[in-house]
């Protein structure tokens, strides 16, 4: 049987999950779950090769709706475009490499965090992998958490070291208290929208913008100091030139190699 291009989507992120799940009873055994990672990464990155052939073989985006709630107007609408796929692949193939690297760094560190390594790395990796393929804002949201969180787990892995403890909580709350800002504007369109898909927000703004300029300009800040703020730019991303030395490097090559781009592509 044929696997669909859409089905390949869904299942990066799929794959990515159980893999997390899988590596969650291996904590303790390490090289085991450095194994089960790993492969889990080179299975979502060929799915994600297969999802963008399928955009060569239709000559268009894959478009496609997973569920809808429709009760408040939001659905986990899937749009993969070349961008999602370009940014898919170097989410997975610099994320295998990272995991590579980080089988054998893990090993040393002496005090690790209690949730383990693998399962926290391999949700960051899903998060990202959501934010660049959902068109939905209220989803978006909930993948850039899903990216967030297990960042600052990462981030204060090696928890035996104070100074590592101290950048995990900058980061989190630097990046926070600039969430609500997003949340704030996504209520706001949501309101005059009363729907999170992104066609219905931008014809939205549109309207908003011709009815109460002030109002749009205020949304679109709040919106892109998140933004900002997780990509790292001065002042509001003083959060990063802490956390990269704390986080293990591994890590560290991920927020600065991909994490701190998709706070740019967010913007655009």
């Amino acid at each position: 049987m044929e696997l669909s291009a859409e089905t390949a989507v869904v299942w990066v992120f799929g794959v990515l999950v159980v893999g997390a799940i899988l590596t969650t009873a291996c904590v303790k055994a390490r090289r085991l779950g450095a194994w089960l990672a790993v492969a889990s990464i080179m299975a979502a990155l060929l799915l994600a090769v297969r999802a963008a052939l399928g955009i060569a073989e239709a000559g268009e985006p894959i478009d496609f709706t997973v569920f809808r709630l429709a009760i408040i107007g939001s659905s986990l609408r899937v749009h993969f475009d070349w961008l999602s796929a370009l940014l898919a692949f170097l989410i997975l193939f610099l994320g295998l490499l990272c995991a590579g690297y980080a089988a054998h760094y893990i090993e040393h560190i002496k005090t690790p965090n209690v949730l383990g390594f693998w399962p926290v790395y391999l949700c960051f990796l899903a998060g990202m992998f959501g934010v660049v393929c959902v068109s939905d804002l209220l989803f978006f949201i909930v993948m850039w958490e899903f990216m967030s969180l297990p960042a600052y787990a990462l981030i204060v892995y090696e928890k035996g070291r104070a100074e590592n403890l101290r950048a995990g909580l900058k980061y989190l709350l630097m990046t926070h208290i600039a969430n609500v800002g997003l949340i704030v504007g996504a209520l706001v369109l949501y309101k005059h929208s009363h729907s999170f898909s992104y066609p219905d927000l931008t014809a939205t703004l549109g309207t908003l913008s011709a009815a109460r300029p002030w109002l749009t300009n205020l949304v679109l800040a709040l919106m892109v100091l998140a933004f900002v703020t997780k990509a790292g730019l001065f002042p509001v991303g003083d959060w990063l030139p802490d956390a990269h030395p704390a986080a293990p490097s591994p890590v560290s090559a991920m927020l600065s190699g991909v994490m701190v781009k998709l706070g740019a592509y967010a913007v655009a």
